[in-house]
């Protein structure tokens, strides 16, 4: 009976030392920033304005490198597009498009048109984008 009372306490010394030795020393993972983007790299983004599928060939389109850390008006670059804006050599990362333009086709009054879309790049590939910004006037799809 002792011997077994001992073999007991000796396996659950045992037990327990393997327990609290086996700690794993947990290295710290720094987080992971994303790209900034903005130019200096190889992809080339086309960006297009569009109301109901027809391109706006007036319109002006803004763009904003990282709009993590937008800040109110404050936009990187702006065009005004003949129906599209070249943005050549961009970097990875992502961006914040505004389109402001006319249809011309619509009631006089309401033919002032604005939309946003967002893009991410994320390779570093000499690649070709298109970017289609659907602009609207939500007054004109309402029943006046």
């Amino acid at each position: 009976m002792i011997m077994r009372t001992i073999h007991n306490i000796l396996g659950f010394v045992l037990a327990i030392t393997v327990l609290v030795s086996c700690v794993r020393k947990n290295d710290t993972v720094e987080p992971y920033t994303a790209p900034k983007g903005g130019k200096g790299g190889k992809a080339k983004i086309t960006v297009t304005a569009q109301h109901h599928e027809k391109t706006i060939s007036n319109a002006k389109i803004w763009v904003k490198y990282a709009p993590e850390i937008f800040e109110g008006e404050s936009w990187d670059d702006s065009f005004i597009t003949g129906g599209s804006a070249v943005l050549d050599s961009m970097l990875p990362g992502e961006y914040l498009f505004y389109a402001d333009g006319n249809d011309e086709a619509l009631a006089p009054g309401d033919t002032r048109l604005t939309g946003k879309a967002t893009f991410k790049i994320i390779d570093t590939l000499e690649k070709e984008y298109n970017v289609f910004i659907q602009v609207d006037d939500w007054r004109h799809h309402t029943n006046k």
